[in-house]
């Protein structure tokens, strides 16, 4: 089915009275999946600029435990900042929040993965509200 484009081969399912899934981190794989008789999902093939080595871990870890919400699925998966918003932008992080446009903006929020260089933010706060210096520790 090389020859046709994908968005034509969906169409081609919706005129058949197919249910078409769209992509979904909560239950898409790297390949489109039938689901029912009557139900396609999509899979992450068909969303350029995100890679089958990443997908496959992201599923590895899925299927350990599902993802909460969007800072969960960014702490246990290693999407490059790009592909996230790919993800964003075709939908697929729908389930893990509000809306598109929150996963979107959500995407470009500071993350610190593992909390590697996040600081001891209690002491900070404390310091701030007695006006006092205190030093940070940044150790792991």
């Amino acid at each position: 089915m090389g020859f046709y484009s994908s968005a034509t081969l969906i169409k081609d399912a919706q005129r058949r009275h197919l249910r078409v899934l769209p992509v979904s981190v909560v239950h898409s794989d790297w390949l489109c999946t039938v689901e029912s008789d009557q139900t396609i999902r999509l899979g992450f093939r068909l969303t350029q600029g995100i890679q089958q080595t990443v997908v496959t871990k992201m599923v590895e870890e899925r299927s350990r435990r599902s993802f909460t919400d969007l800072v969960d699925f960014r702490a246990r998966t290693h999407f490059a900042r790009d592909e996230l918003r790919t993800l964003a932008k075709a939908g697929a992080l729908n389930p893990l929040t509000t809306h598109r446009r929150q996963a979107l903006w959500s995407v470009e929020e500071e993350f610190y993965q593992d909390e590697l260089f996040t600081p001891d933010l209690e002491n900070w706060c404390a310091s701030v509200a007695d006006g006092t210096d205190r030093k940070i520790d940044l150790r792991l």
